[in-house]
This record gives structure tokens, C-alpha cells and sequence, in this order.
């Protein structure tokens, strides 16, 4: 999962400290000044990520077991829109977590500079009842989805390996807990410092290792 965002520090600040992250690793800037061009004779980013001229910077999250998310600030082009994509826009996206209780998460991301959507919309029939969920907008207007289930019906004869459904799956976003109910997320914190970063100079690439562990 990709987001681009107007303030990387911040972004990171955001979805590290309040979402519950660890950043793993930083690269750019990748410049389209400065990159080699392409062989067809197009700039390096408007080959390889279709932006014309760019220049961006990218860090990388893991959060939780299942989710890598990279964050990208685009310096050049200065044109963007500074709205991202709505709901029904061709493009249109969100992310979505699940949560151990939603009504605490929801007042926890209120209080870190979120907006919440009205809910929470309870479901108690089809396929996805047992389900709870609420929308909310980061602090940069992209939407997120917050969802709470013990169980939902579609668990109970698909043959599918559907998230949730078995023991190994069933950690979820602790968002809002005390210090002390959040041994999972400590855990995936300490696997992810205990890795080596290894990264490669390239000639116009730095990379970059932000725990300072080795």
C-alpha cells in the first residue's frame, strides 16, 4: 500500500506515533534532473513512475504482521492537486484496519488531528455481519477505515484463508490502549529494529536507517 503525502516527516510522525508503525528505511531523493534519461529519451521518473520532472523521497512502515506501507513527498511537479482522490473519483481508495475497539480508536485518532465520519455502522446480516466499522480522514484528508469483529459470517464456511479467521491472523490495531496492552505491537517494533538495513549507494540515491540500530 502506497500514499503520497505533502510532509513526509510528518507523515511518518503520524502513522508511526499515532497509527502504531515502525519505519523501516528511507530512500531519494530520486531526481529527474539528475537521473540518467531513458532510453526512449524521457526523464527517469516519467519512465519509471509516469511524473514528469519529479523529485520525491520515499520512506517505508511496517504496521502490524500484514501491512507495509510506503509514504512518498513529491517536491517537483509543484501542481499538484492538494486534495486526495474522494470516494467515487476513478482512483478512489482507502485503508482499512481492524481494531480491537473501535470506539476507542475512533476517540484516539480524534484526538491526534483525525476527522470522523459519522458511524459507527453496525452490521447484523449477510456475509460481513458481526461487523462494526467507521470511517475517518487522516490529518491530510485520506481516508481510512476502522473496523471491530470477533467474528463475521463469511468466517464460518469459506475456503478461503480470510483474515481473522485463525488464530495466527488474529492480532489487530490496539489503537488508543495503554502502554501496557500493547505487547503485540512492542513485538513487531523490536522484529523489525532487530533487522540489518542493508542498503545500497547508488550515485544519485542515498538510503537510510532511522532506528539507528545496525
Amino acid at each position: 500500500m502506497a500514499l503520497t503525502v505533502p510532509e513526509l516527516d510528518a507523515a511518518v510522525t503520524f502513522y508511526t506515533e499515532v497509527i502504531g508503525g515502525t519505519e523501516l528505511y528511507r530512500i531519494g531523493p530520486f531526481d529527474a534532473a539528475e537521473l540518467p534519461m531513458a532510453d526512449d529519451g524521457r526523464d527517469w521518473t516519467e519512465a519509471h513512475v509516469n511524473v514528469k520532472g519529479a523529485r520525491l523521497n520515499i520512506a517505508m512502515l511496517s504496521i502490524g504482521l500484514n501491512l507495509m506501507l510506503e509514504l512518498s513527498q513529491y517536491d517537483r511537479p509543484t501542481n499538484a492537486n492538494l486534495s486526495p482522490p474522494r470516494n467515487y473519483d476513478f482512483g478512489g481508495h482507502h485503508i482499512a484496519f481492524k481494531v480491537d475497539d473501535l470506539a476507542v480508536a475512533t476517540a484516539h485518532l480524534v484526538s491526534n488531528g483525525c476527522t470522523a465520519m459519522a458511524g459507527p455502522v453496525a452490521l447484523d446480516e449477510g456475509p460481513c455481519a458481526g461487523l462494526k466499522f467507521n470511517y475517518v480522514h487522516d490529518p491530510w484528508g485520506n481516508q481510512l477505515e476502522f473496523v471491530e469483529y470477533s467474528a463475521r459470517a463469511i468466517m464460518t464456511n469459506s475456503p478461503a484463508r480470510i483474515y481473522g479467521r485463525y488464530p495466527a491472523a488474529k492480532p489487530s490495531l490496539r489503537l488508543g490502549a495503554g502502554e501496557t496492552d500493547r505487547s503485540f505491537w512492542r513485538t513487531s517494533r523490536r522484529r523489525a529494529s532487530a533487522r540489518s538495513y542493508r542498503c545500497v549507494r547508488r550515485r544519485h540515491t542515498s538510503c537510510q536507517n532511522p532506528s539507528g540500530h545496525p
